[in-house]
């Protein structure tokens, strides 16, 4: 019967990680929303006024290392109708809440915070577990 606890330990190890690993990625989200959504409106106004190519290169500049005409014309046609929601106010503050937390998968941040610490808490709770009914009936 013990044998049935260890995968039940470990899968409540491993889901209270996943689903805190959400939570965290929601709470981090709506606070990075709160913080950047101004300076998000104010780029995309300076990328919807830049007049021509050479002007957008200039404001592109000012938030990436390196602009190539290839990244421009991308850029254009990838990202500019976003920035004229966003700079005309179409796109709220929620609504772009929204985009960037569908850009961010739960499983692959869950993946990354796998470290040697959660193997020592899964192990501890499989030893937990599979100890507590055999001291038990020894009683």
């Amino acid at each position: 019967m013990a044998l049935w606890y260890a995968p039940v330990a470990a899968g409540a190890i491993l889901g209270g990680q996943y689903l805190g690993v959400g939570g965290s990625i929601t709470d981090t989200i709506s606070k990075m929303g709160d913080m950047f959504y101004g300076q998000e409106v104010q780029f995309a106004q300076e990328v919807v006024a830049a007049k021509d190519d050479q002007e957008l290169t200039k404001v592109l500049a000012s938030s990436m290392d390196e602009v190539i005409p290839a990244t421009v014309s991308e850029f254009k046609k990838d990202e500019l109708p976003e920035m004229r929601k966003l700079a005309s106010g179409e796109l709220t503050k929620a609504q772009d809440i929204k985009n960037l937390a569908a850009n961010i998968s739960t499983w692959e941040v869950f993946k990354e915070s796998f470290s040697m610490m959660t193997w020592v808490f899964v192990f501890l709770g499989i030893f937990t577990v599979y100890r507590l009914p055999s001291t038990a009936t020894a009683e």
